[in-house]
């Protein structure tokens, strides 16, 4: 019997037989269309603006802190009701250690510079043997600006942009498209600053162009080995979304590029428990040993719409429980709860004013193989599942969860895994958060503890991936709550946990730096 598989390619489907027949390729869409700045176009006349949200960092045990956090991000999102479609994403970018090496060296003494060097050169080489990638999470959010670009009021626009429709559509049956200048996206500029004052109140700043093309190209070569000023500079759709994807296997996705190739896994967060409380779900993406990407898409909905939902349910409901009444049934403990709950949700609808949002949210697993790719998502579900949130790998489903997490890919027609909650459950993901200790660049220290207990020092170091720099030009510079900017240190903690060994290491940072150093040591412990 011969044998068929099936590769896809971005861009085009290509089939192969074992027999060394030719290949036959047909086209297939991607969201992209042309960007500009921060703003996106769909090939659908959809627009989105893309921005970077700096992280809030925040110790694991701040509990209270965290309740803030969550809090400001309810009356942020509720605040975005009427752009109707959000995407939120956390990638595990390329920390490009060199580079900040490099920025550290300038500070070097010419006396000790050959010596700095060679200490940084052998950091990274070390982290990079026990690492593989070094990464850094990066927090994104993405808000569509208009549905679509064809709708206009009066009717001169209406048949202009109808006749333009037709011919983007025969353009695109010969794999052509029409070209849009660059004045097009002038027509969002108030839109788009309007969001950006609500951003803003989010730590969020506007993409650059090079940046948004990135995280477009992110979606195809993931966390495999590349240079992001290469990827970044890369224009036109097809260079964008160049590569090959293989979704054959059952659960996986193979892709293949010019950087390399990759084994990947859509793990789709299926139900919660009853109570959203502490999800937390962008936190706990951030606690394994190896790098994972968090991708949600929401859409808001109307309270209508929902409560009319609701009523049916309800009445549904009733009926069950009758029905199990008159025959003398026991009413199980779950359509109990499932009353309690859709009670709670009318009466936040209706006497708190409650938004309401659809979402899907997925974990995408990698790895160089696909033993270790498997060996992540069932380590990725084991992990989550603890805590009451349930995941599933999809058999048959990971080419469409490919393709809606693409960037201008809006929530549609989707029934499963969907997720409906109130704003209050939605600011529950603790999305915007880390744990980052240190500065962006400095000598590297070692690694945050995402754990309140480790049985040893090696299980510490071997689940976290958190590097924490230090430069001591910089000290607390920046830091929220320092009461000056002067580069002071105070080192404290209990006896034998390091406090001395820590002293000799910054004063041999030190010595590499233009900087003199006067120490005083009365127990000569130096």
């Amino acid at each position: 019997m011969m044998k068929r598989f099936y590769i896809w390619r971005i861009k085009k489907f290509v089939w192969n037989q074992s027999s060394g027949e030719g290949r036959t390729r047909m086209l297939l869409k991607t969201p992209l269309r042309k960007v500009s700045n921060n703003l996106l176009l769909t090939i659908t006349g959809g627009v989105w603006a893309f921005y970077r949200i700096a992280p809030i960092n925040i110790n694991s045990g701040d509990t209270q802190k965290k309740e803030e956090t969550k809090r400001q991000f309810r009356y942020f999102v509720e605040q975005l009701e009427k752009y109707q479609d959000i995407h939120l994403e956390m990638l595990p970018r390329q920390m490009e250690l060199e580079k900040r090496n490099q920025e550290l060296e300038k500070d070097f003494d010419k006396s000790t510079e050959k010596i700095g060097c060679y200490y940084n050169k052998e950091t990274a080489r070390i982290l990079t043997k026990e690492l593989h990638q070094i990464t850094r999470d990066a927090f994104y959010l993405g808000v569509k600006l208009k549905t679509n670009i064809f709708e206009q009021d009066d009717t001169k626009s209406m048949i202009r942009n109808s006749i333009t429709s037709i011919t983007d559509i025969i353009l695109q049956l010969f794999n052509l498209t029409r070209d849009i200048g660059d004045d097009f996206f002038a027509r969002f500029d108030d839109n788009e600053k309007e969001l950006y004052q609500l951003v803003v109140s989010m730590n969020g700043t506007r993409l650059t162009e090079d940046e948004l093309v990135y995280i477009n190209r992110y979606s195809v070569i993931h966390d495999m080995q590349h240079v992001i000023e290469e990827e970044s500079n890369k224009r036109g759709m097809l260079n964008i979304m160049d590569g090959i994807i293989d979704p054959s296997h059952q659960g996986f996705i193979k892709v293949i590029t010019p950087e390399g190739e990759r084994w990947l896994s859509y793990v789709v967060v299926n139900q919660f428990g009853l109570d959203m409380s502490f999800t937390h779900l962008f936190e706990r993406a951030q606690n394994f040993s190896f790098p994972i990407e968090l991708q949600l898409k929401a859409q808001f909905k109307s309270k209508e719409r929902v409560l009319r939902k609701t009523a049916m349910v309800k009445t549904r409901m009733k009926q069950m429980t009758q029905e199990k009444r008159s025959t003398g049934d026991d009413i199980e403990d779950s359509v109990k709860d499932s009353r309690f709950v859709l009670n709670r949700l009318e009466n936040q609808l209706n006497g708190e004013n409650q938004k309401f949002l659809e979402w899907i949210a997925a974990f995408v697993i990698t790895g160089n193989s696909k033993e270790e790719c498997k060996r992540r998502v069932k380590q990725v579900k084991r992990s989550l599942g603890r805590s009451q949130i349930q995941c599933i790998q999809p058999s048959a489903d990971q080419l469409s969860l490919f393709y809606k997490f693409l960037h201008g890919q809006p929530l549609q027609f989707e029934k499963n895994w969907i997720q409906q909650t109130t704003a209050v459950g939605f600011a529950e993901i603790l999305f915007g958060i880390s744990q980052q200790v240190g500065n962006n660049i400095g000598f590297y220290l070692g690694r945050t503890s995402r754990y309140l207990k480790n049985n040893t020092i090696r299980e510490a170091v071997a689940g976290s991936r958190d590097l924490v720099l230090f430069h001591p030009f910089i000290a607390n510079k920046g830091i929220e709550g320092a009461m000056t900017d002067s580069p002071h240190i105070s080192i404290t903690g209990e006896t034998g946990k390091g406090k001395s060994f820590l002293v000799k290491l910054l004063l041999m940072f030190l010595a590499m730096l233009k900087v003199k150093t006067l120490y005083i040591d009365p127990k000569s412990e130096l």
